[in-house]
């Protein structure tokens, strides 16, 4: 009886050995695979990061010992070289030669940094040379919103005492607003960038795949086929040496069928928030100069006949024609209650707006430049110490 009941001590000794064994080799197991999969996400995001850089991002966070003498813009549209000056600035042509000339910074997006033309076609650099005395700095980014605005405006114009300042606004600016918990992820991690940016590029109907395959990029693709992640390159010529680095660039292709309409007007709950947004950006600008102008760059695809026939064939959803869009009447509305003076734009652009915007990139032509620097011109012309 003692041997059978030492024997079946034993036995549930090594079951229970053999138990806690197991739920210690089943923790050490889960650890390694939480270990694992921690590895593999920074990993990927490494890799995410190293594939992916960001126009605007790279030219503006480049320190004094490596900031890019030039970059080239390779489009379907165009392919354009850009001259930068220290502190990823593009270089605004002109000298001015009053002993104290008048300090005008130019916040906004790549219509203001001047993407698609030529050094010295630009607007700021129009403005520039046609009043020596005004010293024009601009400020655009590619792919700037209102927090960038904000940033800049932060960083580089106040305590900088210039005595004006125009804040250029761009339609796409009122979609910049991210909630999905993706999007939101995606301003800290390229990883979550380059997931966002797949789920919209690959779903059944995509729009952003008829776009490329309409400018020639894509080729016919099947159903389903992933497209490549870039559609513009640019090649940067660090000012250290002559090594060319070509920079592969994630376009804000997240486009929809309504990109077009949205740019013109957006949904309620975009519209409100990015208005907040630019009411705060004002307020934050007329607490360090004295004069302040706002203007909004008005959507090509509600004057342009041609921008028009393009978007709509490959299924865009066009804005009204003829008129100025939502975001303009809201904008000016803002602007007038700050205080703030308004430049109206529409009237000028809508005669000419075939020849002063790009069919397919969206972007101003040099047509569209001169137009804008116009505007900009007779707005300094009525500051009576000008």
């Amino acid at each position: 009886m003692w041997t059978l009941w030492s024997v079946g001590s034993e036995m549930e000794s090594r079951k229970s050995a053999r138990g806690k064994f197991g739920a210690r080799v089943g923790r050490h197991r889960w650890l390694a695979l939480s270990i694992g999969l921690v590895g593999a996400l920074v990993l990927a995001e490494i890799l995410a990061r190293l594939y992916v850089a960001w126009s605007g991002l790279v030219v503006a966070e480049s320190d004094e010992s490596n900031w890019p003498r030039s970059f080239t813009d390779h489009t379907a549209a165009y392919v354009e070289t850009y001259s930068m000056v220290e502190g990823g600035m593009r270089y605004t042509c002109g000298k001015a030669t009053a002993e104290t000339p008048y300090r005008l910074a130019i916040v906004g997006d790549s219509f203001a940094y001047g993407a698609g033309v030529p050094d010295c076609a630009d607007f700021p650099s129009l403005v520039n040379i046609a009043r020596p005395d005004v010293v024009v700095s601009n400020f655009g980014r590619p792919g700037a919103g209102f927090d960038e605005y904000l940033e800049i405006t932060e960083e580089k114009v106040c305590g900088a005492q210039f005595d004006g300042v125009l804040l250029l606004i761009c339609g796409n600016d009122f979609l910049g607003v991210q909630d999905g918990l993706l999007e939101r992820a995606a301003s800290y991690s390229r990883l979550a960038g380059l997931a966002s940016a797949l789920m919209e590029r690959t779903s059944p109907d995509n729009f952003a795949k008829q776009f490329l395959t309409k400018l020639g990029l894509a080729g016919p693709l099947p159903p389903g086929t992933p497209l490549p992640l870039t559609y513009r390159q640019m090649t940067v010529e660090p000012s250290g040496g002559g090594r060319r680095v070509l920079v592969k660039l994630l376009e804000d292709l997240s486009i929809s069928r309504e990109f077009a309409l949205h740019t013109s007007e957006p949904p309620d709950d975009l519209l409100e928030s990015n208005l907040e947004l630019l009411d705060k950006l004002m307020d934050r600008t007329r607490g360090c100069t004295r004069d302040i102008w706002v203007a909004v760059v008005p959507n090509g695809a509600t004057y342009s006949a041609q921008q028009r026939e393009f978007i709509a064939s490959f299924g865009g959803i066009l804005p009204p024609e003829g008129k100025p869009s939502i975001i303009e009447q809201k904008v000016r509305a803002v602007a007038e209650e700050c205080g703030v003076n308004f430049i109206e734009t529409d009237s000028s652009f809508a005669p000419e707006a075939d020849e002063a915007y790009y069919v397919s990139d969206f972007h101003w032509t040099v047509a569209g430049h001169r137009i804008m620097a116009g505007r900009v011109l007779n707005a300094l012309a009525k500051l009576p110490r000008l």
